[in-house]
């Protein structure tokens, strides 16, 4: 007999109020009380209208068919950390050996056949897309060899609400404050049209620091609608289910609403709220200041405020309930601000008694009573205008996105397609917005808000800039005036042109417009300025103003640390700089902050996330660009590994990676190792984004950076040039990625033997945008070393050998390929002055430059050493150059192709072409 079932037999003759003190004596816990009372209740409303009871199907449930010790795909369960009605849960550890991982699998009993399973796996792919920090992530899922399916959580350690509330003893404040944090969670997925369907305090986990995590988001939605009988109902908890749902209609954002109020209900009183003799929730609650125990503290601050929020929360008619769980949030936040709460009728007296206590120090001055008095009333009525106006705006928002939800919802619309994805349901609400709130520009510009956020998470940065950019402009009109919107909706869409692939210059002068407008209402070391700073700084980063990014980034830090802002800010903060630090070639320092984002991520235990992902993939970037390639190699693929099992293996994401692993393999010299990440990262950003698109020309960059390596320079320069033509048409001729295609561009046709004048002026452009965006970028390097190359081939040796000088100056951060080109080029001089002697020393250190940092078997380094080798012959040292070309040709016969020009170096007994530095 299962321990669910011996319980509900324990208690389900005793009278209700007797039930959770026997449950208590009984050993059961917090979490198993509330689910054994949630099945009696249960049990009581399927009793009165007929149907078969709850015992009868726990009778039926008996024990899970795997247990501790067992494997389920790549997890072994470890032990049972609860159980209930809808199954039991395990603690499981990652037992396929890629990497360590703890998660939390649970086993789902009573699914039904196999169509029901394939409905139940295509939601279970969508709330696997939720990413929100206080969401528990779905991470995998499938069936059991029984056919029972199971689902793998994030595993997030912390307590249950209700036991949280027990043993930390929170004062309401603080309980109001974890509530408010959960309203805004679930706003983040009702923006995403997905609802939680089950809320109920043991599927919230209070951490240590006190943040609520969501867990089993939208499981029993995914699970009702995998069945065809009534029985799907068994997975809710009727306490907390809102009337609709224990009538058997569909979830909707306002049922997650009720059972926000329930939760608030139970945490303002300490009492879950009652139900109805027949199980069925009342029409009406007891406010909850008439259930608390009379020694509850702050039982006296329940009357008023908090029942009026409960009431209007938890009523009975979804219509009178709020419009938004932000809604809710934000009225529960009025309390804390001694702000009149919309859930409370206006009365003069109570609008004046909020104003008063807001305001008493005046109130008590007693000399600007008339003063006041008019102040008051301006202020009031101002404050309930635009009270009135967001909630009006909240629940037309809500009203909107609840239609377009129930458009796709084959249950309410018969013509719609039960495969519709959720980009399709997104598109579908923005072509309606314009047609359909054309009179209401406020609420249009708080739906496009929306929409353009969800394609801006979906990484559509294309969809989500114009509405984003559209929102913006409604709010900014004069018949709407609505600067701190506006200010919000220009943040957001400075963060979509910076990670899509927009002109740097549009993306810096939306974030100084947001900032300006933030200036003009928040203090200088406010949260909302620190804000604006950090999305400002990543515009600066974009644009190649390096130092000034650095000094915007730390700014935002040190506001974020002196307010003691939440670790989410300072992580992302410290993130930022990394970047900054990495894209200004300062390694070490970008180590630094890459490590200390590294070790917030492994304390929280998020270390299977999208954003972690992000992390090792830049942190890979760092490490390789700093000389440390073999750590950079085994991070990204870890990072590959991550993103593959939360997005999949055609995703953009593994293909960025995959495209960071090609480079640094070919970095390496293992150039066959680079192809296959090369060809699959092509093929995903050609299907997903387009053979004409920016993401497409930055895999085409490392096609052309392979070819230059393996020495097809005709393949290399055809291939840069695309990505040159594409960046110029997309980005604009100043954007700094198209001026980096333009000076690799340059550089190839140099090294191609061609000093030809369009090469000249790419170079040029390229030298004076790095210079413009600061003098020691560490781009500049490239172009001044093949601008002497040019030189060179037109014989103008002085200017070449003072551009080198420049290149090689102790204040160039100039690597070590660059250097040892650098030397060769000086070699070439040399020679061609009649310098032997010099020009050996030359080829000489370049060989050597190489060969330390790559090792003598790198492609690269035989390439110099071949190079040093044929100079040691012009001075008669013909056994020294014998000994190490006979060393160096099994390199040049594996590693570069039979059409190489590199490969026909080694078989030519006097050719000394130029090596040429690689460019990621």
């Amino acid at each position: 007999m299962s321990e669910l079932r011996r319980l509900f037999d324990l208690v389900c003759d005793l009278p209700a109020p007797q039930r959770r003190d026997a449950l208590h004596a009984a050993g059961a816990n917090a979490a198993t009380i509330a689910e054994v009372l949630a099945l009696l209740d249960a049990d009581a409303a399927t009793r009165t209208r007929g149907r078969t009871g709850v015992s009868a199907m726990i009778a039926q449930f008996g024990t899970t068919e795997l247990h501790a010790g067992d494997v389920l795909g790549a997890w072994r369960l470890v032990r049972e950390i609860g159980h209930g009605g809808m199954g039991a849960v395990y603690l499981a550890d990652r037992a396929d050996g890629h990497f360590n991982q703890q998660a939390a699998v649970k086993l789902i009993r009573g699914l039904g056949d196999a169509d029901a399973a394939a409905r139940f796996a295509r939601e279970r792919q969508l709330l696997a897309s939720l990413q929100h920090p206080q969401i528990a992530r779905l991470l995998d899922g499938g069936a059991t060899p029984g056919g029972a399916p199971y689902l793998v959580m994030e595993y997030v350690e912390g307590r249950a609400l209700d036991q949280w509330c027990a043993e930390a003893k929170p004062g309401l404040d603080a309980r109001l404050r974890v509530f408010v944090s959960i309203c805004r969670t679930l706003q983040f997925a009702h923006q995403r049209l997905i609802v939680h369907c089950d809320l109920k305090p043991s599927n919230v986990l209070v951490r240590e620091d006190g943040v609520p995590v969501l867990l089993d988001f939208g499981i029993a939605r995914a699970l009702d609608r995998s069945e065809e009988s009534a029985g799907a109902r068994q997975f809710l908890t009727p306490r907390y289910a809102s009337p609709e749902q224990v009538r058997g209609e569909a979830p909707t954002i306002e049922s997650d609403v009720y059972a926000l109020g329930a939760l608030l209900y139970e945490l303002a009183s300490g009492q879950a709220p009652p139900r109805r003799e027949d199980g069925t929730n009342a029409t009406t609650l007891p406010a909850p200041s008439t259930t608390a125990a009379q020694d509850l503290p702050w039982r006296r601050r329940l009357g008023g405020d908090i029942d009026a929020i409960v009431a209007r929360a938890c009523a009975f008619d979804s219509a009178r309930r709020y419009a938004s769980a932000l809604a809710l949030a934000e009225d529960v936040e009025r309390i804390a601000t001694h702000r009149p709460v919309l859930a409370r009728k206006p009365t003069f007296a109570y609008v004046g008694a909020r104003f008063a206590r807001r305001h008493w120090p005046a109130f008590a001055a007693g000399a600007l009573v008339l003063a006041l008095a008019a102040g008051f009333t301006w202020r009031t009525v101002v404050a309930e205008k635009e009270a009135r106006r967001q909630a009006t705006i909240a629940e037309r928002t809500a009203d909107f996105l609840v239609s377009v939800f129930a458009a796709s919802d084959t249950g309410h619309n018969d013509s719609a397609r039960h495969d519709l994805t959720a980009r399709e349901v997104l598109d579908t609400g923005a072509e309606r917005i314009r047609e359909e709130l054309a009179d209401d520009p406020a609420t249009r510009a708080r739906l496009l808000e929306a929409i353009g956020n969800a394609y801006r998470h979906m990484n559509l940065y294309d969809k989500a800039a114009p509405l984003l950019r559209e929102a913006a402009g409604i709010n900014l009109d004069p018949t709407v005036n609505q600067p701190l919107e506006a200010a919000r909706n220009l943040e957001e869409l400075t963060n979509t042109l910076t990670n899509g692939n927009f002109p740097a210059e549009d993306a810096l002068r939306t974030a100084r417009e947001s900032l300006q407008l933030r200036q003009k209402t928040f203090a200088p070391e406010s949260e909302e300025i620190a804000n604006s700073l950090m999305v400002l700084s990543l515009a600066l980063d974009k644009a190649g103003r390096f130092d000034e990014a650095m000094e915007v980034g730390k700014a935002t830090l040190a506001i974020n640390e002196k307010l003691d802002a939440p670790t989410a800010k300072v992580k992302e903060a410290v993130f930022n700089l990394g970047m900054i630090a990495k894209n200004r070639g300062d390694y070490a320092q970008a180590w630094q902050y890459f490590e200390r984002r590294l070790d917030i991520d492994k304390k929280q235990g998020r270390t299977h996330t999208a954003g972690h992902a992000n992390l090792l993939n830049n942190y890979a970037q760092a490490l390789d660009r700093g000389g440390k390639p073999e750590p950079a190699i085994e991070m990204i693929k870890q990072a590959i590994a991550v993103d593959s099992e939360i997005f999949s293996a055609e995703s953009s994401s593994v293909a960025n990676d995959q495209r960071e692993l090609a480079r640094m393999l070919i970095g390496m010299g293992r150039y066959p190792e680079a192809m296959a990440p090369l060809d699959s990262s092509l093929a995903t950003n050609a299907k997903v984004h387009g053979a004409k698109s920016t993401e497409y020309a930055s895999i085409l960059f490392q096609v052309s950076n392979l070819n230059s390596s393996i020495g097809r320079y005709a393949a290399a320069i055809d291939a840069m040039r695309t990505v040159y033509d594409l960046r110029r048409e997309r980005m604009g001729a100043d954007d700094l990625r198209t001026t980096r295609a333009g000076d690799t561009l340059g550089a190839l046709i140099v090294e191609n033997g061609n000093a030809s004048e369009e090469a000249r002026s790419l170079l040029d452009a390229a030298i004076a945008t790095y210079t413009k965006s600061s003098p020691d970028s560490v781009d500049l390097p490239y172009p001044r070393l093949a601008l002497a190359h040019w030189h060179f081939l037109r014989g103008d040796t002085g200017t070449a050998s003072a551009l080198l000088d420049q290149v090689e100056a102790p204040s160039a951060k100039s690597n070590y390929s660059v250097r040892a080109h650098a030397a060769e080029l000086r070699a070439q001089i040399a020679a061609k002055q009649g310098k032997i002697d010099a020009a050996v020393r030359e080829y000489e250190r370049a060989f050597h430059l190489m060969r330390d940092k790559l090792g003598a078997n790198n492609p690269q380094s035989a390439r110099y050493g071949l190079l040093y080798a044929r100079s040691l012959r012009s001075l008669g040292r013909n056994d020294e150059a014998a000994a190490l070309e006979k060393e160096l040709q099994p390199i040049f016969e594996t590693a570069f192709p039979a059409d190489s020009v590199f490969r026909r170096e080694a078989l030519s007994a006097d050719s000394l072409n130029r090596p040429s530095p690689t460019r990621g």
